[in-house]
């Protein structure tokens, strides 16, 4: 009897992902920031001074300060409800 050759990864990936399809998923692409570059870290460090340079009293900081727990945190939407 001969052996079975073993599978390249290449038809591996390929089964594995026939085998998804079939369940009725299909394959997505994610792209996310490089928290670990340089660039990233100068938008974080910005963005943050902006925010601390408001002033407490403002309704975008304590909305801020509500959801950063989300969604533990409750917040008063104000009569008009969410938006």
């Amino acid at each position: 009897m001969a052996m079975e050759r073993p599978m390249t990864s290449a038809e591996r990936v390929a089964k594995r992902r026939a085998a998804l399809r079939a369940q009725g998923l299909r394959a997505r692409t994610l792209w996310l920031p490089d928290r670990d570059s340089a660039a990233f870290r100068e938008t974080v460090a910005r963005d943050t001074a902006v925010i601390n340079a408001m002033q407490h009293g403002t309704d975008t900081v304590a909305f801020i300060e509500a959801v950063q727990h989300w969604p533990d945190a409750d917040y008063d939407w104000g009569p008009d409800g969410a938006p």
